[in-house]
């Protein structure tokens, strides 16, 4: 390892280093260009300071990026085109979408409180 990539790395460590028992107050997606970006809103366990940390591919923002390692969601899985027959799959059809907006009503609520 060359000293500007031991540089970088130790630069990255004490940037993420800040986030050690920060609580994360608040999710959100954030739409731009057509793109959805995580958003934590996170608190300093040290400082008290509220942080929008942003979810992003690389250090650059050319887009958003995904956290692996979490579990699942248990939430009802809403597909793109569901046909409606009986009136039984349309009571499911109004479930669903209720269900929808109400979550997406929840992720446009403002990340400050």
């Amino acid at each position: 390892m060359n000293t500007d990539e031991l540089r970088h790395r130790t630069w990255l460590r004490g940037y993420y280093a800040q986030l050690v028992n920060c609580k994360v107050k608040a999710v959100q997606l954030k739409e731009e260009d057509g793109e959805v970006w995580p958003v934590l809103k996170m608190v300093s366990p040290t400082t008290g300071e509220t942080w929008n940390v942003e979810v992003s591919m690389d250090q650059e923002g050319n887009g958003p990026g995904f956290l692996f390692g979490l579990p699942e969601p248990k939430m009802p899985i809403v597909k793109a085109s569901t046909q409606v027959g009986s009136h039984a799959d349309k009571d499911k059809q109004d479930k669903i979408a209720t269900l929808t907006a109400a979550l997406e009503k929840a992720l446009e609520e403002p990340i400050d409180e």
